[in-house]
Parts: C-alpha cells; sequence; structure tokens
C-alpha cells in the first residue's frame, strides 16, 4: 500500500510505478493502518556514496522494490512540478500504450541489477534510467488526465503552440 499525504492509500501491484512529485510524505505498507517505519531508520547496506540496498520486514513473502529520489534544477521543470497532482500512478495492468509495461519493468530490472553490481558507471546508469522513468510518468498523466489537456500543459500538447514553447525554454535569453 501507499499512502501518501492528502491521498487515500493505493494498493500496489506487481509492476506499478507511483511517482510523488512533490516529495510529501508518504507511507509504504503492507495494508492500510499497519505502522511503517521511516526510510532513515531502516537496515540498509550502502552501495556507494548516492546508494543503498534496504531490506526489511520478515514472515511474509518477499517483494522487491525501486525507490529513489529525483531533484529537478531546470526552471522550466519548477513550473512543471507544481502543475503534477501529488501522486502519479502507472499502473502496470492498464498501461500497454506503446508496449509501456515491458519497457517500464525492462527499465526496473535494470536498475534493480546495476544497485545490486554496482559497477563502473553504475550510478551514472541508475540516475539516467530513474530520470526516463520520471518523464515516462509524467508523459502517462498528461496523456491521461483532463487537467492535463488544458493550460501550459495543453499548449505543449499542439503542434505548433507546443513547438514554439519548447524553443523558447532552450533559450530563455533569446527574444
Amino acid at each position: 500500500m501507499l499512502a501518501a499525504e492528502g491521498e487515500e492509500p493505493r494498493r500496489l501491484e506487481p509492476g506499478d510505478l507511483d511517482l510523488v512529485p512533490h516529495g510529501e510524505d508518504h507511507r509504504l505498507s503492507n495494508q492500510p493502518g499497519t505502522p511503517a517505519p521511516r526510510i532513515d531508520e531502516l537496515r540498509h547496506e550502502q552501495v556507494s556514496e548516492r546508494y543503498a540496498i534496504l531490506r526489511h520486514g520478515g514472515g511474509g513473502p518477499a517483494t522487491g522494490l525501486v525507490c529513489g529520489a529525483v531533484r529537478f534544477d531546470h526552471p522550466a521543470a519548477h513550473h512543471l512540478i507544481k502543475l503534477l497532482p501529488r501522486v502519479i500512478h502507472v499502473e502496470a495492468s492498464t498501461s500497454d500504450h506503446m508496449g509501456m509495461t515491458d519497457w517500464m519493468q525492462s527499465t526496473l530490472r535494470l536498475m534493480a541489477i546495476e544497485a545490486k553490481e554496482l559497477r563502473p558507471g553504475g550510478e551514472t546508469v541508475i540516475t539516467r534510467l530513474a530520470d526516463i522513468l520520471v518523464i515516462q510518468a509524467i508523459r502517462s498523466w498528461i496523456e491521461r488526465d483532463p487537467v492535463a489537456q488544458t493550460g501550459w500543459l495543453g499548449a505543449l500538447q499542439d503542434q505548433q503552440i507546443g513547438r514554439a514553447i519548447a524553443l523558447i525554454h532552450r533559450d530563455l535569453a533569446r527574444a
């Protein structure tokens, strides 16, 4: 279960991808109401300065989870983040638009392998894959949520206006 601030708890199914774009408090548990420890209290194996493998629980079936934090530094990204909902939920069972389920699962598996083995360049691979997953989750939300069909995001989807906005964002100093 994912319980995010201001949202109803949501059951996560294998392969689902959830994005909490505002970094608000959220909890992962096996069922509603189950106490969940803070992530910084969990036993972990520090793989590198930026990555760790967490192990928690016991008694039940093993569950694999890939979690991460992504920071957006570009000014245009800050405007986009303000428009996003508290949680973006991409269901593996209903997200087969353009084979999204297959590539998403493959990407998550590759991230997990890279985190376990951390070969040369592994941190860069994990970071880039996380960036791609976040972008695809946001795209999924834009495609299916009516809120994203209006205003600035709606304009981005228009062929001519979207191209003009993209050109402006590439070079903000240009007239």
